[in-house]
């Protein structure tokens, strides 16, 4: 856990502990292992949300929603393209970012880069965007 997230996390381990006890039984924050876990996945939940509000003000190069670009970030492009009032595009790269897609520091070397990552699945027929 980051240490700038062990504040909030106390909060929501506070809060959530309440709830159990003084709302409703939470069955599944028993097991102490599972309770650190789901505390540590709302916090990158967070994380996730302050990225993308972050990324919808940002300046973005339009060689970010480019597949053949080393500069290429589905994200980003994602960000770009419903700027763009592509929407469907849009949704589509995050899509296919979430079911396919990691950070380029968790690719394995032997994955290639990201926007290979990506081009590979967009050129499968089976992931292609229908018309």
């Amino acid at each position: 856990m980051r240490p700038r997230d062990r504040e909030l996390a106390e909060q929501l381990s506070e809060g959530l502990l309440s709830f159990d006890k003084k709302k409703h039984p939470l069955p599944g924050i028993r097991v102490r292992a599972s309770f650190e876990a789901f505390v540590e996945q709302v916090l990158e939940s967070l994380h996730r949300i302050k990225y993308v509000s972050v990324l919808r003000r940002r300046n973005l190069s339009n060689l970010r929603a480019e597949p053949a670009s080393e500069l290429f970030d589905p994200l980003k492009a994602a960000a770009l393209h419903s700027r763009q009032g592509q929407v469907d595009e849009a949704f589509w790269l995050v899509f296919l970012f979430v079911h396919f897609g990691k950070h380029k520091r968790q690719l394995s070397p032997m994955a290639g880069s990201q926007r290979e990552h990506f081009e590979r699945r967009r050129d499968c027929s089976l992931f292609r965007q229908p018309p």
